[in-house]
């Protein structure tokens, strides 16, 4: 059990490479729907490792979790979120893998971006100052 909460230690330092990877994702997902220019291999690869580093972001939150020092409905709120999320690039992954669905992809991605932004910037606060 100690392994686990000390593995779980590295949750916060994890976290945010599929975040920032996401971001840059939809830089270059703008960056083609406004030039006019194929990024489809980097996008795929930016879902993928955003994807693959939120799995285990999830995976050492729930270790962190399950050790003694956090608790609460603060994070069991933000355990689901991070599951959501994650479960939610994963089918961003899989609609850009899907060419018969690549149309729904646009309106997922902008939605979803403009969406954390605002409210996981909002609920982090709330998060890290009480």
């Amino acid at each position: 059990m100690e392994i686990l909460n000390y593995l779980g230690k590295y949750h916060p330092v994890v976290l945010h490479l599929p975040i920032g990877a996401l971001y840059l994702t939809f830089c270059l997902f703008l960056l083609e729907k406004f030039f006019k220019t194929k990024y489809t291999i980097p996008i795929r690869f930016g879902l993928l490792f955003s994807f693959a580093f939120s799995v285990l972001s999830a995976v050492l939150g729930y270790f962190l979790y399950l050790g003694d020092d956090f608790s609460g409905d603060l994070i069991d709120r933000h355990m689901w979120l991070g599951i959501s999320t994650t479960l939610f690039i994963g089918g961003l992954l899989w609609i850009h893998k899907t060419s018969k669905y690549l149309n729904y992809f646009t309106p997922f991605f902008c939605s979803y971006c403009c969406f954390t932004l605002s409210y996981w910037s909002f609920w982090r606060t709330n998060y890290t100052w009480k």
